[in-house]
């Protein structure tokens, strides 16, 4: 299921046993979801997927952020997830990187950038777990 904007979590966490995979607007709309950490928490631990809609879809935003800023906000974002139950790594295992949206009613070359984007980010981030020392949060 994916979620790009405004939404009820509760009513969708409480589908938590339906779900496989979450996605959602992590760069607009994160702020919604970390009150709902421990569900979150619940929802990973059965094997739950996030997909973080990190790449924005303002084409403002896309033109002018790198991927090392959505990298570095995503790893923001996802200690914020964290708790006793949760460690950083966790989260990174259970997790992967998307446009905050679709893509169909943009300019091709704003899809083609946010997709590049998507790749990169997902790349940095990949390149930290190789040296899983960074993620000593908690």
């Amino acid at each position: 299921m994916h979620i790009g904007g405004e939404t009820d979590w509760q009513l969708i966490l409480q589908l938590e046993s339906d779900l496989n995979v979450l996605g959602f607007d992590s760069y607009l709309h994160f702020d919604k979801l970390v009150s709902f950490r421990k569900r979150i928490t619940a929802f990973l631990k059965k094997g739950g997927m996030l997909a973080w809609g990190i790449v924005p879809p303002d084409t403002g935003d896309l033109i002018q952020i790198d991927a090392l800023d959505l990298a570095e906000l995503w790893i923001k974002q996802a200690r914020e997830l964290t708790n006793s139950e949760m460690k950083l790594i966790d989260i990174f295992a259970r997790s992967f990187i998307t446009p905050s949206t679709g893509l169909g009613d943009i300019a091709e070359e704003l899809a083609i950038r946010s997709m590049d984007l998507t790749v990169m980010v997902s790349n940095i981030l990949r390149g930290l777990l190789e040296n899983p020392g960074r993620f000593e949060c908690c």
